[in-house]
């Protein structure tokens, strides 16, 4: 049985895991996990030593807290661990990403993640967005919270419980924040315009895809030539041709017109 307590992962991150014996058998570098029914699950821990990295699974852990992180298990059970690209990794693939919020017509980052126990396994419950976030993960900044709460002004948290995340995509990589597709149909055109420019263009062409051509159409016209090459590149004709047919000629024209002359 594994004793579980709310935890940040900058607090845990690099941290030693410790054996049954009291010996280091190296430092805790990322953490595995799966979608769950509610919460996403950690299955496998990642620790490196030097330059080797083994995976852990999660059944051998003892503690698992800000102070320490401990296991039982035999060394066949610290198996050499190599990436497959299918592997979700927590640091790796959702830490510091960008996450679209749709009511708030904007991006915001992930600064930190929250874990916990939900029914004896490890998930994540929610991502910190906010300043604390960033403080945890920098020198001083646990001294400069503390600074704040002495004059009474604590730094508010800004955590994202899990419940309100989504994906556009069938995995975890791309998150987006309080979104239903009917959602994303209600926004401005100016609004949409201004979260493509500021996700990754494969995000961009998601969303695109999510809403009608008609308001896919406009927000196309209201981003920079520049931006609006690169999710060219990414759509595929025949959706193209589908916002096209739904846009005012002269804006037609100008996407028209940042396109190569053989598309």
């Amino acid at each position: 049985m594994t004793f579980i307590t709310d935890v940040y992962l900058s607090e845990i991150l690099k941290k030693d895991v410790i054996n049954q014996y009291g010996r280091t058998i190296g430092r805790l570098w990322d953490l595995v996990i799966v979608p769950g029914t509610k919460f996403p699950k950690v299955t496998t821990l990642i620790i490196k030593n030097k330059k080797q990295f083994f995976e852990l699974k999660v059944e051998h852990l003892n503690l698992f807290n800000r102070f320490v992180i401990t296991a039982h298990a035999t060394e066949e059970e610290y198996r050499p661990y190599i990436y497959n690209g299918s592997d979700i990794l927590i640091s790796k693939d959702i830490l510091d990403k960008q996450i679209l919020d749709v009511n708030g017509a904007k991006v915001v980052r992930v600064n930190d993640l929250k874990l916990g126990d939900v029914d004896g396994n490890i998930c994540i419950l929610g991502i910190d967005v906010g300043l604390n976030g960033i403080l945890r993960r920098i020198d001083g900044g646990r001294m400069l919270q503390n600074a704040m709460m002495l004059f009474n002004k604590p730094i508010k948290e800004n955590i994202v419980g899990w419940n309100y995340l989504q994906t556009i995509d069938p995995d975890l990589r791309n998150l987006t924040l309080n979104i239903a597709r009917k959602q994303l149909g209600k926004l401005h055109p100016s609004d949409l315009a201004q979260i493509l420019t500021e996700i990754h263009p494969e995000q961009g062409t998601e969303i695109l895809s999510s809403v009608d051509e008609e308001l896919a159409g406009e927000a196309l016209h209201e981003v920079s030539s520049e931006v609006r090459e690169k999710l060219l590149k990414e759509l595929d004709k025949e959706t193209i041709s589908d916002i096209l047919e739904e846009m005012p000629p002269d804006e037609a024209a100008d996407i028209l017109g940042d396109m190569p002359e053989e598309t």
